[in-house]
Parts: structure tokens; C-alpha cells; sequence
């Protein structure tokens, strides 16, 4: 699956009065603060934003969608 390439820099004030919208994905593995988990194979994560003028304030709104295995912690 080809993965959309997200910019590595984003200007908030530009992209908000610009009402930009971002969408891509990300590989599990390039993101560093979240702990190690083993995945079956290479996942990904979805991201979407949205950058928005609202009167006098700047919005960014995001949704992040992602598979995560979670081993039980009871057994």
C-alpha cells in the first residue's frame, strides 16, 4: 500500500487561513513515543487534520486512526 507523504513542517497560521485539510499516513515504526509493540507485520496509522479559521481563533482539529494490539493484562 503507498502511503501519502506528509509534510515534515507545517505553518498553523498559513494553513489556517488557507483552511488547508491534511491527510496521509504514518508507519507505526516511525513513531518513536509510542512504547514498542509486535506487530505481525508493518502497520499504519491514519491521520486527517484540518486547519480552520474561527473569528479571531485558529482551529486545528485532527482524528487519528490506528489497529493496536493490547494483550490482556488480567491473564
Amino acid at each position: 500500500m503507498k502511503l501519502e507523504e506528509l509534510p515534515k513542517q507545517i505553518d498553523p497560521w498559513l494553513a489556517c487561513k488557507e483552511a488547508k485539510k491534511i491527510r496521509g499516513s504514518l508507519l507505526v515504526s516511525n513513531l518513536t513515543r509510542i512504547p514498542s509493540v509486535d506487530y505481525p507485520e508493518e502497520k499504519s496509522v491514519n491521520l486527517h487534520l484540518s486547519f480552520i479559521q474561527e473569528g479571531e481563533f485558529s482551529v486545528i482539529r485532527g482524528e487519528l486512526t490506528a489497529e493496536v494490539p493490547v494483550l490482556c493484562q488480567r491473564c
